[in-house]
């Protein structure tokens, strides 16, 4: 879904230039490594991260986890509140 939704719009005159953060690309929510990079100049962040796993203990923690970390850096970076996709 993050692939997808980082494509630019096609109807867009100037967007923004988007970015996937995962862990392909050094970003990784729940230790909050290179969150902070990556939010760098950002306008709009969309959370579209899921669980790796679907066992609710392992689900909360990650959620809990990542979810803080993320607003950690937004806060870090004066960013806006973002928008969660679950």
């Amino acid at each position: 879904m993050a692939d997808n939704a980082a494509r630019r719009p096609k109807t867009a005159a100037r967007p923004p230039a988007p970015l996937a953060a995962s862990a392909n690309t050094g970003v990784d929510a729940t230790t909050g490594k290179g969150l902070a990079e990556a939010l760098a100049g950002a306008q709009v962040v969309v959370d579209l991260s899921n669980s790796p796993s679907f066992e609710t203990a392992a689900a909360l923690a990650f959620f809990e986890s990542s979810g803080r970390n993320l607003a950690r850096a937004e806060h870090a970076t004066a960013q806006q509140p973002d928008v969660v996709v679950m």
